[in-house]
């Protein structure tokens, strides 16, 4: 699961998925902006604009402009590189799905990031993804801005996509329209104090034995799971992992898809895009993703609306299951849409469809 994660984030947000200042409210909120992740449990506070879309997705914060726009930016903590990072760019770089030309200069260029307490080291590549939809076959120039950070003893990774299409309407291209809107983000970014990973919390616990991991308040809902996982992340999006690595996440979806087809439609084309490939006779290539089942109706806790989708796909050889579950509390017309995410091996997917089944029940939105 560690595999490419620093490019991987570049294309993974392509279908999720007013200049602003760094000065500070009162409240220490930077101005024009909302936090998108952050919090003692990971260290930081990733602030983005405030009328961007946030979609966080398990330990990747990302926010990205709106539906007809889709730039993003994401952030995550990856593991320490073990070569230089000019040297650790350079091997992922060529792992990467589709061929990149970097600029301007591939050694990568120090930039500031926050309050880091060091340079980071920024890189700018573009590349073309080639897209086939109802038979016409539609292809777009991408432009990614990646900066390593090492900070203090972690490794974070950030990465800013867009297209470089010209705006509608406009005369310069997504990527350098957002450009300082993107630059207020990397200077408002906060690393803080990290709570101690030897400090365990005190979990409320129900009858059965599973604790609440959310905070309703913060996060809109109450989600339990099972004692003995591990939790990852309890802020407003929740990961909580069992000993064999199966986790399971849950999150606010935070903007409203027309109905679950278009949210199932941009999900696959995520899918289809980061999983591996295969090669056919002809020299084709074809995603390793498998839908299995979409749109089946299901019950979760007291949400009146819940589909489950199931699908398989493979990442670095291995094959991964998925029982993803998007629910409303208040019928068709609640824009509150929340998002269930089981994930695990193939090998491992059944050990826990009991829990998860439990897991969903106790769900309270």
């Amino acid at each position: 699961m560690k595999r490419l994660i620093a490019i991987i984030l570049a294309i993974t947000t392509l279908f999720l998925l007013l200049t602003l200042t760094s000065c500070k409210k009162k409240d220490g909120i930077p101005d024009g902006m909302q936090l998108v992740r952050g919090g003692e449990d990971v260290g930081y506070k990733f602030w983005g604009p405030e009328d961007w879309v946030i979609s966080n997705y398990g330990n990747i914060g990302c926010t990205y402009v709106s539906g007809a726009d889709k730039s993003s930016i994401t952030f995550t903590e990856a593991e320490m590189p073990s070569v230089s990072l000019a040297e650790y760019f350079e091997s992922e770089a060529e792992k990467f799905p589709y061929g990149i030309t970097v600029n301007p200069d591939a050694n990568g260029t120090d930039c500031n990031f926050g309050n880091a307490l060091m340079p980071a080291k920024k890189y700018v590549y573009t590349y073309d993804y080639s897209h086939t939809s109802g038979g016409k076959t539609e292809t777009i120039g991408y432009t990614c801005m990646q900066i390593f950070v090492v900070h203090e003893d972690r490794f974070y990774i950030f990465t800013y996509t867009a297209a470089n299409t010209l705006r509608r309407g406009g005369d310069t291209s997504y990527y350098d329209y957002h450009l300082d809107r993107v630059q207020a983000v990397i200077d408002a970014f906060e690393f803080t104090s990290r709570s101690s990973s030897a400090t365990t919390p005190e979990y409320e616990k129900d009858a059965e034995g599973y604790i609440l991991i959310s905070d309703k308040v913060l996060s809109g809902f109450k989600f339990y799971v099972p004692g003995n996982y591990t939790v990852n992340h309890s802020s407003g999006t929740v990961v909580a992992s069992a000993s064999d690595g199966s986790n399971v996440t849950m999150s606010a979806l935070n903007y409203n898809p027309k109905d679950t087809d278009e949210y199932w439609d941009t999900k696959k084309q995520s899918l289809t895009l980061i999983a591996d490939k295969t090669v056919g006779e002809n020299g084709e290539e074809h995603s390793t993703f498998c839908e299995i089942s979409s749109k089946q109706d299901t019950e979760a806790g007291n949400s009146k609306i819940a589909k489950s989708f199931e699908y398989t796909y493979r990442l670095d050889g291995v094959d991964y299951h998925v029982y993803q579950v998007l629910m409303r509390k208040g019928g068709i017309f609640d824009k509150n849409v929340y998002v269930l995410t089981y994930t695990a091996t193939e090998s491992n997917y059944e050990s826990h469809l009991a829990e998860l089944e439990k897991i969903l029940d106790k769900i309270e939105l």
